[in-house]
């Protein structure tokens, strides 16, 4: 048992000893994929002959760890990478994090090139978009993981894409370091005035629900539907005193999806607060509910930006290189965005402008390309020399 101040400052402690020495920020990189017959682009299913899982079982060898729940493989990891499944079969590659874009993106390409390899055997291919590229979300089982199992059943009831966003889409999840609470507070802001923008460069869903999509934001419009207590921007981001503690709040004012106990699931109703101060596995169990929170901007033990859609191997390596540079000089970031109308609603505003107009938006009171082409440049003065060539690709992008 635990007393909730008690709860809140382990909490805090836990996200202060991420802090990471200033200067050393690192980057992170979850790339999810989609799994599909080359030929007709048809989602390849879990089970089955030549299923998903049946490529992981071709891939562990070369894999010292294996993930499993029952007799199902769900997830193979080494000491570089870890391969793990999304609620649909979409395959997501997540790589040690590094000071160097060129050391992510080369182990993610490497094991990338290594899957496809496998998959090509079998006239399938990995696809780098940000939903299914023909199947409907209805038409995907999902995989048999307890924990997906719960998720499914609650997002029914919370909103009217969860079904979309488990089974239909994927994303690139970049994660940078903090190096004390001032600098994780200002990563962090900055981070949710900029997702809006980033979701749009990294905009990369060509279609949804089997039709062409025109919507640049598609996915930031699903996820505004599936749970909105637990997804899109925290309404404590811009307050004065936003903290390690606030955040910590805000995943203590949850309802429990589900809890664990010996190892099984179990529906719960309860909040996530009460579970936690009774419970004698207190942090284990905090960590849990600290994984079923989904903001564009996540706190782990380091700032995880969500809001890209899943893209070509090119344009990963520029959106990481957009990301380190942008964030490498939070002055000089602060005071392109000085500007901004630092508040929750104008991050709203923001996103629904460019669902409507696209990249001729007007957000935070300037032309969105505009705002892009600072951007870039920043990023490119902040990068290394050797590390500006991966930017190229956004630099010459035509929206």
């Amino acid at each position: 048992m635990i007393h909730h101040k008690a709860l809140l400052s382990k909490i805090e402690d836990y996200f202060i000893s991420g802090c990471k020495e200033a200067g050393q920020m690192e980057l992170g990189l979850e790339a999810e994929h989609f799994v599909v017959e080359k030929d007709s682009r048809k989602s390849v299913p879990y089970a089955g002959k030549n299923g998903v899982q049946d490529t992981l079982l071709c891939l562990s060898p070369q894999f010292e760890g294996q993930y499993r729940e029952s007799d199902s493989l769900l997830g193979l990891s080494n000491q570089d990478a870890a391969l793990s499944l999304e609620p649909g079969s979409q395959l997501e590659i997540s790589v040690r994090h590094s000071r160097r874009i060129a050391d992510v993106g080369g182990a993610y390409e490497r094991y990338y090139q290594m899957i496809n390899g496998l998959l090509s055997q079998r006239g399938q291919t990995l696809v780098s978009e940000g939903y299914l590229p023909l199947s409907r979300a209805e038409e995907i089982t999902i995989i048999p993981k307890e924990r997906y199992r719960f998720m499914d059943a609650h997002f029914r009831k919370t909103g009217k894409m969860g079904v979309n966003m488990m089974r239909g889409t994927a994303s690139c999840q970049v994660a940078i370091d903090y190096f004390d609470e001032n600098d994780f507070v200002k990563k962090y802001q900055c981070a949710c005035i900029l997702s809006p923008v980033l979701a749009l460069i990294a905009s990369n869903t060509p279609t949804f629900e089997g039709k062409a999509n025109s919507n640049p934001l598609i996915r930031t419009k699903i996820w505004r539907n599936v749970d909105p207590e637990r997804t899109g921007i925290l309404h404590s981001t811009f307050q004065s005193d936003f903290s390690f503690k606030k955040y910590a709040e805000y995943v203590l004012s949850q309802k429990a999806i589900f809890t664990v106990k010996d190892g099984k699931h179990q529906a719960s109703g309860s909040g996530v607060l009460d579970l936690l101060c009774g419970s004698d596995d207190y942090f284990d169990d905090f960590l849990l509910y600290l994984s079923l929170v989904f903001p564009d901007v996540r706190l782990r033990q380091y700032v995880e930006i969500r809001v890209a859609d899943s893209m070509s191997i090119e344009n990963t390596y520029a959106y990481m290189a957009l990301i380190k540079g942008l964030f490498s000089d939070m002055r000089e970031l602060g005071r392109l965005l000085e500007h901004a109308d630092w508040s929750y609603e104008a991050v709203i505003s923001a996103q629904d402008a460019i669902m409507e107009n696209g990249a001729n938006a007007v957000v935070y009171g300037q032309p969105a390309l505009r705002l892009i082409g600072e951007l870039t440049q920043l990023a490119l003065r902040n990068l290394e020399d050797d590390e500006k060539g991966f930017l190229l690709p956004f630099v010459n992008r035509n929206f």
